[in-house]
């Protein structure tokens, strides 16, 4: 019996009073944003970042508006934390990183006040990276930068979203799904 009621939502119009007509995720969602799609149900939506702190970064939203996770009604909880395990997994098999980082802001650092978690793969550490001329000095050769240090570095190199390379991308993760 429940396998019949719950087919009965399947694909069914998300309700109006669901979405927020000035939420940018919101439009993603109503499909009148674009955006690189890499997973979706009938309860979220998985896609590429538009400023990736590195390739792949990928955010999962749920299909209802919710500024604040600490408001997210369980059930859309509970789909929100299966699609961070299915999109998670299909980013480490697809990008060949098995490391991931796992990011929910709530008010400060949230720049979309509709919940949403950060899926990013983890850096790759290289010793042969190099520093900006300014912490150059301070580092002594041989030595491999500091993570606070490597994660300053990414931040200031963030770059927007090439699209032909999130293509790509977005297939390498749809692939692995």
């Amino acid at each position: 019996m429940t396998s019949f009621m719950i087919s009965q939502f399947v694909g069914r119009k998300l309700p109006d009073d669901w979405l927020n007509d000035d939420c940018v995720f919101c439009k993603i969602i109503r499909r009148e944003t674009a955006a690189h799609i890499v997973y979706e149900n009938d309860f979220v939506i998985a896609f590429l970042d538009t400023l990736p702190i590195r390739p792949g970064h990928t955010l999962i939203i749920p299909k209802a508006h919710c500024p604040r996770l600490t408001d997210l009604q369980p059930d859309l909880a509970a789909a929100l934390g299966q699609a961070m395990t299915i999109v998670g997994n299909a980013i480490t098999t697809g990008l060949d990183n098995p490391n991931l980082n796992f990011v929910c802001n709530q008010g400060y650092a949230q720049a979309v006040h509709h919940v949403h978690v950060h899926l990013v793969p983890s850096p790759i550490f290289n010793p042969e990276i190099k520093l900006p001329e300014e912490e150059e000095e301070e580092a002594s050769p041989g030595v491999v930068p500091t993570v606070d240090k490597i994660m300053n570095l990414e931040r200031a190199q963030r770059e927007d979203l090439d699209h032909d390379e999130a293509a790509v991308i977005a297939e390498r993760i749809r692939s692995k799904l």
